[in-house]
């Protein structure tokens, strides 16, 4: 146990061994096979009374953090992993609402884990409403169709048995896979959720999640949102996570140690556990500096790790890059409220990315003052403000650009994260600190569980200030 916490799960095999002593084959009063009984008796009672202990122990489970969403969409899940860690078997059941102005005659999937490899994920069989339906692949496989009227109103409930495979991450041995979720439907199309690939899952509605996934001896898993179910079996283990609001069912799996905080609801998976715990300790410091600056972040998280570059912010699942110290508490702090811009409040992560990247690097920068000089930040933050404009300002990127206008990750993050998080510290030096929180807290209370795009951050913008933003806004865009 280390600076509280706890509960910690080695996915290896344990080996019980038993210290065997002599026993005389004769002693005074004592019968020879009563007292081996009695000696069996205790050891089988002790390994007992050890395994319920362990199991007890290794997983501590907390109340879920649901709540409510106004789509009333879910996504229920129940997957295997092979023993190769390489393919995955299971059900989906998708409860998807028309809440649209207008009826419709299909249902598109965006099918993200077929933007690298068209045949990572397959569709055995599948129905709606109970009914057998034969749904289709686009050319590119990264959508998928269900032929079949879709009235406004309308519920429909789509089963799919499914397959595919996980892909190998940078780190050898950490494997992700991330599930089929239906598209958005806007201005009369399907607005496809796979994009440049830069930037993590595009545009999706909300919904509720419940994964359950039954993983071999020796592995660990990750969903999104809290770990709510813990199962030994047999032969492997059966984890279970629930989130309120997701935008897409990411899945991260590894050989390693599941460590969770009992505070923050949080599970991180790590190859070796100090690891872990750095990365919970990261987690407390973020979340103290972020909740001192007046932000409060989101809890019921799952923690990895990936190669990433600045890490990932899926729904209810932060994989950090491999840094440490102050850079991964900053990092911890921008994955965190992106969490909140991007998942809780949803937007186009393919045409609007500043939406999300920007307002988190606000929120870092803003928690991170604190911890130096204002000299010290100042130099930090202008100097990174000039990197990222000589490596732009040749190519014409600007902070209002597409993912796809971005050559990589490296200068999307640059671009967004330092010269877009000045754009915001300006912001707050015009409107006072005190204000613009109020304009963050209300622009994620109008908009939590639903999209949001440029118009609706300066409505919620001019409105609680008394002014008018778009000019600076459209021009800090445009720089």
């Amino acid at each position: 146990m280390h600076d509280g916490f706890i509960t910690e799960q080695v996915f290896d095999k344990i080996a019980w061994r038993i210290n065997h002593t002599n026993v005389p084959t004769e002693e005074k009063g004592v019968n020879r096979k009563a007292a081996v009984g009695l000696i069996l008796a205790g050891v089988i009672c002790l390994m007992a009374w050890m395994m319920i202990k362990s199991v007890r122990n290794e997983i501590v489970l907390l109340e879920p953090v649901l709540g409510e969403i106004s789509s009333g969409n879910r996504i229920e899940c129940d997957l295997t992993l092979d023993d190769a860690l390489r393919h995955f078997t299971g059900n989906m059941k998708v409860i998807w609402i028309n809440f649209y102005e207008e009826d419709l005659n299909q249902i598109v999937f965006s099918v993200y884990g077929n933007e690298a490899d068209p045949g990572a994920v397959r569709i055995v069989s599948a129905t709606v409403n109970g009914m057998p339906q034969f749904p289709h692949f686009d050319e590119d496989a990264t959508v998928l169709r269900f032929a079949t009227p879709f009235r406004q109103g309308e519920s429909l409930v789509i089963e799919m048995q499914i397959e595919g495979s996980l892909n190998l991450t940078e780190n050898e041995g950490q494997m992700m896979a991330i599930l089929p979720v239906p598209e958005v439907h806007s201005e009369g199309a399907w607005k496809k959720g796979v994009g440049s690939g830069i930037v993590e899952p595009l545009v999706a509605e909300a919904f509720e999640s419940r994964v359950s996934i039954c993983v071999p001896a020796g592995i660990g898993v990750l969903a999104g949102g809290q770990l709510t179910e813990f199962q030994p079996l047999a032969e492997g283990t059966r984890f279970t996570f629930e989130q309120a609001i997701a935008r897409d069912l990411s899945i991260y799996a590894q050989k390693g140690t599941m460590v969770q905080s009992r505070a923050d609801r949080v599970m991180v998976l790590t190859e070796k556990r100090a690891r872990a715990n750095e990365l919970l300790r990261a987690y407390a410091e973020a979340k103290k500096r972020m909740q001192l600056a007046g932000f409060e972040p989101v809890d019921g998280l799952s923690i990895g790790e990936c190669s990433e570059r600045g890490g990932l912010a899926l729904s209810g699942l932060i994989l950090c890059e491999n840094v440490k110290g102050e850079n991964l508490v900053r990092q911890m702090i921008q994955l965190l409220s992106r969490q909140v811009f991007g998942v809780q409040v949803g937007n186009d992560m393919e045409r609007t990315p500043w939406l999300s990247y920007t307002l988190a690097a606000y929120v870092e920068l803003d928690s991170t003052r604190g911890q130096m000089t204002e000299a010290q930040f100042e130099a930090r933050h202008r100097e990174e403000i000039e990197i990222s404009t000589r490596l732009t300002r040749p190519r014409g990127v600007c902070i209002g650009a597409e993912a796809s206008m971005f050559y990589d990750r490296t200068e999307l993050l640059q671009v967004l994260c330092e010269a877009g998080g000045e754009m915001m510290l300006g912001l707050d030096e015009a409107v006072g600190r005190e204000m613009m929180c109020r304009v963050l807290s209300v622009y994620v209370e109008e908009y939590s569980g639903r999209l949001a795009g440029k118009e609706d951050f300066l409505k919620v913008l001019n409105r609680e200030t008394g002014s008018e933003w778009r000019g600076y806004i459209e021009d800090w865009l445009a720089m």
